[in-house]
């Protein structure tokens, strides 16, 4: 089958699965240990090899699977918080008085989450030997899979932004997608130099409009996780 966009490219070679059940969330745990503890030593090793923080419970968690394989081999979270409860989220601790008065009424009003946790087994991302074969056509889109579904999913649950805690060079990467991003901190020393950026969800995915192909890989991307969505919803009020 001849394949002509990035969008059926991505779909071909990756899903985007809500994790849900506790064997999905443990696989995201398993994946946050490789990179955030074995391969960075952010975090400290734990004897269960899953990295898990008091956040998790707050958070609804994205697996990035391969479908030739059937492997999970990335991850990421949206960690929730009420309309005006922005001091829940771990970026607040980051946050100085004097941000602008345009995202102080924001974020007293709307539903903020914070964007965090993205990781890409080490293996694949640096393509050791005996690492998952994956097509180079696709290769670039893994983390960018990953950014749209955190922002598709902060949509779908009603969410005026995200916060996302992020270095320069992340920042501009995330920027290229087409994605505006909005520097409301210092400068922070925070496992390197770090910012708080803001992230609109309504304009975000259209803020570039030259880059259709961005556009309608975010969009078949959010269509796959409303009906993960949905399912969910349909299930819990079955039970």
């Amino acid at each position: 089958m001849q394949v002509n966009s990035i969008s059926e490219e991505f779909v071909r070679a990756f899903t985007i699965k809500l994790a849900v059940t506790q064997a999905e969330k443990e696989e995201v745990y398993r994946i946050r240990h490789q990179v955030y503890c074995s391969e960075l030593n952010w975090e400290p090793e734990s004897p269960l090899k899953q990295e898990i923080d008091k956040h998790d419970a707050n958070a609804q968690h994205l697996l990035l699977k391969h479908n030739d394989s059937g492997k999970y081999i990335g991850c990421n979270r949206l960690i929730t918080s009420p309309a005006g409860k922005i001091e829940i989220l771990p970026c607040a601790n980051f946050l100085s008085d004097n941000l602008s008065e345009q995202h102080h009424n924001l974020f007293a009003h709307a539903s903020i989450g914070e964007a965090s946790r993205f990781a890409i087994l080490p293996q694949v991302r640096k393509k050791e030997s005996g690492a998952l074969q994956i097509d180079q056509r696709v290769r670039p889109f893994m983390s960018a899979g990953m950014y749209l579904s955190n922002l598709a999913l902060a949509k779908l649950l009603g969410m005026e932004g995200v916060l996302i805690l992020v270095s320069p060079k992340l920042a501009r990467r995330v920027g290229m997608l087409g994605l505006g991003l909005t520097k409301i901190s210092q400068d922070i020393e925070h496992k390197g130099s770090r910012a708080v950026y803001f992230l609109p969800v309504e304009q975000s995915p259209y803020l570039l409009k030259s880059n259709p192909k961005m556009i309608e890989l975010y969009d078949t991307i959010k269509t796959s996780v409303n009906s993960q969505l949905n399912g969910l919803f349909t299930l819990n009020q079955a039970k």
